[in-house]
């Protein structure tokens, strides 16, 4: 899979820009605040019609500017893509090869890009939303089924949550909800707990590779429930006084926990920053080998600053990730960070208030 080209049109300070990629190493040059992440923000939109920023449309639009348009040209499986997105704050289209009846689902996935931010650094000591979204991400992206509970889910969740805090309950209407709940509940951490199971494997084969060491490293998923959805609905039951004294649902995936182990200890207390770096890093590399295994085509790689946060050793051990056939794309503010290997293989390009040129070094 790679992405052959793109054009951005009033999405933030990018406007009227047309770009052709590599299909191996692109790299973006420029100062904070000139449009690198912009780009990067863009490709992503392309892969999941949502921002890694902010779920507020007016702010992905450029100022003063009503809508912004996304247009794209790809290759997945050899067969030639055209994805065309127009969004404002009354309307979104998109089309897909020209089809103007195109769904925002049938676009999701179809250009699969994993992402690399810095705060992505926070994976294993941030909040449990930032692993729950991990999942959420990343298997929408592979499995319809997944994507259409999930949006059942939280649709159930927020009707429940509101249901609580009213003061007159309907038992029979909230049995009810309660059903629905544990039948798309089930449904996801059924494929969170297997998508545990795969990844750690691979997690741990590249966190050995990438320390040189026999460290082991597992992922253990932590869940308020279990996906028998009988059981599940049962859970729901024993917490039903707990639910109405604090007015919200305390039982489901939207309270379950990822927790990485290194040699049985949780890594996110035990763990030192480089170790927890370097697992962070397995963990976006695992992703990409996993994706691999279940399509048969690598993902597009994003990494936006993140390698200034990589010591050269780090570099060094994602460049041998990167000779593979994975297009990537890479920003920095300083070409001086980046490994000269890196360097030596890219398509460089300049960016400077929003205006984006191929550049030379």
């Amino acid at each position: 899979m790679y992405l052959k080209n793109i054009e951005c049109n009033n999405y933030r300070n990018l406007n009227n820009l047309e770009l052709s990629f590599s299909k191996k190493m692109n790299v973006f040059i420029g100062q904070n605040g000139q449009g690198k992440t912009n780009l990067l923000e863009a490709i992503y939109f392309l892969s999941l019609t949502r921002s890694f920023k902010t779920n507020k449309t007016s702010d992905i639009i450029a100022f003063n500017q009503e809508e912004f348009f996304l247009s794209a040209n790809l290759v997945k499986n050899e067969f030639p893509y055209h994805i065309e997105i127009l969004l404002n704050d009354k309307k979104r289209t998109i089309a897909i090869n020209k089809n103007s009846e195109s769904k925002f689902k049938d676009v999701i996935g179809l250009l699969n890009a994993i992402l690399f931010v810095p705060e992505d650094l926070q994976l294993l000591k941030g909040n449990p939303k930032l692993r729950r979204k991990l999942y959420d991400v990343e298997l929408a992206k592979l499995y319809p089924r997944y994507l259409v509970a999930l949006s059942s889910y939280y649709q159930i969740l927020k009707q429940r949550n509101s249901y609580l805090k009213l003061n007159n309950l309907d038992d029979m209407l909230l049995d009810s909800l309660d059903l629905k709940l544990a039948e798309y509940g089930s449904i996801l951490l059924d494929y969170r707990l297997e998508f545990t199971n795969d990844l750690t494997i691979i997690v741990n084969d590249i966190y050995q590779n990438l320390s040189k060491s026999a460290d082991k490293v597992v992922m253990k998923y932590h869940s308020t429930a279990t996906k028998d959805e009988l059981s599940f609905y049962d859970n729901l039951k024993k917490a039903y006084d707990r639910d109405i004294f604090l007015q919200q649902t305390n039982v489901g995936v939207h309270r379950d926990d990822l927790i990485v182990y290194l040699n049985d200890k949780d890594a996110s207390i035990y763990g030192s920053q480089g170790e927890q770096r370097t697992i962070i890093l397995a963990i976006k590399l695992a992703l990409v080998t996993y994706i691999y295994q279940i399509t048969n085509e690598y993902p597009i790689l994003l990494l936006d600053d993140v390698m200034s946060e990589l010591d050269n050793e780090r570099q060094e051990n994602l460049i041998k990730y990167l000779n593979k056939d994975i297009q990537t794309f890479i920003t920095t503010t300083n070409v001086n960070s980046l490994q000269a290997d890196i360097i030596n293989k890219a398509k460089l390009f300049s960016i400077d208030k929003g205006i984006v040129k191929e550049a030379k070094l």
